[in-house]
């Protein structure tokens, strides 16, 4: 006869199979970090964010924002924030921290991460209602070295990231030559052809 498996007779025999490595091999060499050591690296997150804010150096190896899902590109006409006063937001071509962190400026309290979970990204599409992308730290993007360790936070989650892989990526990366190509300026006004 023929004989199937239970799900719950499969699940060990999906667990320790390993042929995702042939097309996703860096999944080993990123692993989520616990509450504990994510709730610090939050509050290392805020003073980044303050400093970034106040000009000095935020001490991230990367801190900017960009959107945590696939947009559609054609009819987007930009990206405004909750937590700019006034119900008429300014809209931004691009999703950039500095333009978030100017709708904070003046207020009476510090940028932290709590802050960043409460306001949110909005999207504009031509001929629509404002829509939610996210909260703003949903939409961070951050990566530091702390205690000899390379965390990032992506789509709101933490991830530690493996030293060898961190300098095995960093030589790929410094060995590309760079360019000799030189770009023409742009105009305000020119459109991609």
């Amino acid at each position: 006869g023929i004989y199937t498996l239970s799900l719950h007779d499969a699940l060990p025999i999906l667990y320790r199979r390993d042929d995702y490595k042939g097309s996703f091999p860096f999944v080993d060499f990123i692993q989520p970090v616990d509450a504990l050591l994510a709730e610090e690296l939050d509050i290392t997150l805020g003073e980044g964010l303050q400093a970034y804010s106040e000009g000095n150096d935020s001490g991230f190896r990367c801190l900017y924002l960009a959107a945590p899902e696939v947009l559609d590109l054609d009819r987007l006409e930009g990206f405004a924030f909750s937590s700019e006063w006034g119900s008429e937001k300014t809209v931004h071509a691009e999703l950039h921290l500095e333009d978030y962190l100017n709708t904070r400026r003046g207020r009476s309290h510090e940028i932290d991460v709590e802050t960043t979970r409460r306001d949110r990204v909005l999207l504009r599409y031509e001929g629509e209602v404002d829509r939610r992308l996210g909260s703003a730290y949903r939409c961070l993007i951050a990566e530091i070295e702390l205690r000899d360790a390379t965390f990032q936070l992506v789509d709101g989650k933490w991830y530690q990231i493996e030293s060898s892989f961190v300098t095995r990526i960093q030589g790929i990366v410094s060995a590309i030559p760079q360019t000799t190509i030189v770009f023409p300026d742009h105009i305000d006004g020119d459109e991609e052809k």
